[in-house]
């Protein structure tokens, strides 16, 4: 039983504990459908605004003012936590363990064959059929600008060895920037690829054809039929991936184009250029004025042109469709773990994984 003073102490953390809650503007979300309560966290830096779930660490909305004052929200996303569960994008969720493609669901390690699950057949994608964007993550830390989530995925989670802990930061500095920061670390070793799935729309509505997109890349890994990468490619070799200028979407996804036929759009990684003080990226639209620049010590990034969309159950009553955002997953090559070509994704044991990307937004 707690005596007075004890009492007072209880009461004085409670206190500043709600006055922390309601500076970072939390609230219930919902349940999940195995009754997990689920909350949303608001950061703000004065001029940006995100809401992020501790469901699958997820960005949900994203207010960027445009070039006339008005706040758009530039992620899809969806309404309802039931909304979330339903839809099989990954719809601003972080992806682990190992983002992206995995060649027949398996890979070997240490003389050893691990079997992940099959769920993108005939491969293994973003982490298996319980991934951590389907994860409900601790609330770690969090204060007006920042929110951090941690989550420890067990040894033998979706076949992966080793148990790893993980710390996702999302932050907005005063600079307009959304910096996201990942931190893992395994207790044996392991295969680790962390990454950010927000699917961008600088219009918040509509087709991302005319946003002009600009690459820091002179490659990119081609896909075979089962989109995994089989060479690396120059641009000079195809034209249609060509981002080094800014360049309108749809005048490279609309030329002809092996590679756009085999990922029915833009789904390739491009290799980088330079370090995470050299923009990687750069998305603008003429319409709202939005310009959003990436930055990254990723190797790869990944070009999305959500073409698997359809009809998944958006904000506000809408429904996705193919081409209304754009990704650019930061990330390690896909498959790397079955190529010694590409850099390793494999970590030893108690290596720390810390990897960060960063979106900064301006007006035009």
């Amino acid at each position: 039983m707690l005596n007075l003073k004890d009492n007072k102490c209880y009461y004085e953390e409670q206190r500043n504990h709600s006055l922390k809650l309601s500076m970072t503007n939390i609230r219930n979300f919902g349940f999940s459908n195995n009754g997990n309560k689920i909350y949303e966290i608001r950061i703000k830096n004065g001029q940006i605004k995100a809401d992020i779930l501790n469901y699958g660490c997820t960005l949900r909305r994203l207010f960027v003012p445009d070039k006339n004052g008005n706040e758009i929200d530039v992620v899809l996303g969806c309404d309802s936590i039931d909304d979330y569960e339903k839809q099989n994008a990954y719809l601003g969720a972080v992806i682990g363990r190992v983002a992206n493609r995995i060649n027949g669901g398996e890979f070997k390690l240490d003389g050893s064959i691990y079997y992940l699950a099959v769920n993108n057949s005939p491969n293994h994608l973003h982490g298996g059929l319980k991934g951590f964007d389907k994860q409900i993550w601790e609330i770690a830390d969090f204060a007006e600008s920042y929110v951090k989530f941690s989550y420890t995925s067990k040894s033998g989670e979706e076949g992966y060895p080793g148990s790893l802990k993980t710390e996702i930061k999302y932050s907005l500095t005063q600079n307009n920037e959304l910096t996201i920061e990942y931190k893992a670390i395994p207790s044996e070793r392991t295969p680790i690829n962390l990454t950010n799935h927000s699917y961008f729309n600088l219009n918040g509505k509509g087709s991302i054809l005319e946003h002009r997109l600009k690459i820091n890349s002179d490659s990119f890994l081609a896909i075979n039929e089962n989109s995994i990468p089989s060479d690396i490619i120059e641009v000079e070799q195809d034209p249609a991936f060509d981002f080094r200028k800014d360049t309108l979407i749809s005048e490279n996804i609309n030329k002809e184009s092996e590679q756009i036929k085999a990922g029915n759009g833009f789904d390739h990684c491009y290799i980088l250029n330079g370090d995470i003080n050299t923009s990687s990226a750069e998305l603008y639209s003429e319409k709202s004025g939005i310009a959003m620049s990436c930055y990254t010590d990723m190797p790869g990034a990944q070009l999305y042109t959500a073409n698997y969309l359809s009809r998944v159950k958006g904000k506000n009553g809408n429904f996705y469709s193919p081409r209304e955002a754009v990704c650019l997953e930061t990330q390690y090559y896909p498959d790397s773990v079955n190529r010694e070509d590409f850099p390793s994704i494999i970590f030893d044991k108690n290596d720390v994984y810390n990897k960060k990307t960063i979106y900064s937004f301006s007006v035009r």
